[in-house]
């Protein structure tokens, strides 16, 4: 049953009038919802507690180029744990896919951390930042790391540190 001119014109006001309000209140909640949120930011942030972790973990220096047209696909076991960081994971091979140019495993360095939140009893393993892991290299990492940086030059190439956190 087609509409009469009349009540056509009454919908389209409504839709109109419906817009405008919604618009006014997605206004208003994002207003809101900024206030909120850096409120609830902090809140998240104060009851966070940094602990030191109980295992080591595994680190692998991944030399990538700034143009990554130029750097390649490079498997990395899976034997050492997963990485804090998204890799794809190779299901047939067990090993994870990174682009980059050139690796070194370094090995284990004994330090990791895990953040907590003390009122649900929640913990989680998190990654190692760089200059803490370059403050556990052992004597032969840094050397291995030395040599890596010697073949591997700035502003063409940087080092990414992969973490592996064991799972066993």
């Amino acid at each position: 049953m087609p509409f009469s001119m009349p009540e056509l014109e009454r919908l389209r006001e409504a839709i109109i009038e419906g817009l405008r309000t919604n618009n006014a209140l997605l206004e208003c909640e994002d207003e809101t919802e900024q206030v909120i949120d850096q409120k609830d930011i902090r809140e998240v942030k104060s009851s966070l507690k940094v602990i030191r972790g109980n295992n080591p973990v595994y680190i692998i220096a991944l030399v990538v180029h700034n143009d990554i047209s130029k750097n390649d696909s490079i498997s990395i076991s899976s034997s050492h744990g997963v990485p804090y960081k998204g890799y794809v994971h190779d299901h047939v091979n067990d090993c994870y896919i990174v682009n980059c140019i050139d690796k070194v495993e370094l090995g284990y360095i004994d330090i990791s951390f895990r953040v907590s939140m003390e009122s649900t009893g929640w913990e989680c393993d998190i990654p190692v930042p760089e200059n803490i892991i370059k403050k556990y290299l052992s004597e032969s990492q840094r050397n291995e790391l030395k040599k890596l940086k010697t073949i591997y030059k700035k502003p063409d190439y940087y080092i990414q540190y992969l973490q592996m956190m064991s799972v066993y």
